[in-house]
C-alpha cells in the first residue's frame, strides 16, 4: 500500500479515490449491517453461555481433583504416622483398596 502511494506511476489522488471507491463497494447496506450485527450478537451470546458452562464444569472437575489429592495427602500422612486402615477409612472415606494402594506406593 505504502509503495503504491509513494509510486510516481499513478497520481496520489487517483489511488486514494480508488481506495475510497473500493471501501464503498465493500460496505454492506444499512439493513444488512443491522441484521448481521443482531445475528453476530446472538451467536456471541450463545457462545458465551457455552463457554461459561464449560468453564463451570472444568472448575468443578479441578476442585474435585484438588479435594481428592488433599484426601490422599491426609491418608499418606496417617499411613506415615502408623494409623490403621480402619482409622484412615473413617477420616478420609477412602476404600480399603485405595488405602492399600497408597501403602504400596510409600
Amino acid at each position: 500500500m505504502r509503495d503504491l502511494l509513494q509510486s510516481k506511476q499513478y497520481p496520489r489522488i487517483s489511488i486514494v479515490a480508488t481506495l475510497y471507491f473500493i471501501d464503498y463497494l465493500l460496505r454492506l447496506p444499512k439493513e444488512h449491517t443491522e441484521k448481521l450485527s443482531r445475528e453476530i450478537g446472538t451467536e456471541i451470546r450463545k457462545e458465551r453461555k457455552l463457554m461459561e458452562a464449560r468453564l463451570d464444569r472444568e472448575l468443578e472437575k479441578g476442585m474435585e481433583k484438588g479435594i481428592e489429592q488433599g484426601v490422599k495427602q491426609v491418608a499418606i500422612k496417617m499411613i506415615e504416622k502408623g494409623r490403621s486402615n480402619e482409622e484412615i477409612m473413617i477420616f478420609t472415606d477412602l476404600t480399603l483398596e485405595q488405602i492399600e494402594t497408597l501403602r504400596l506406593e510409600q
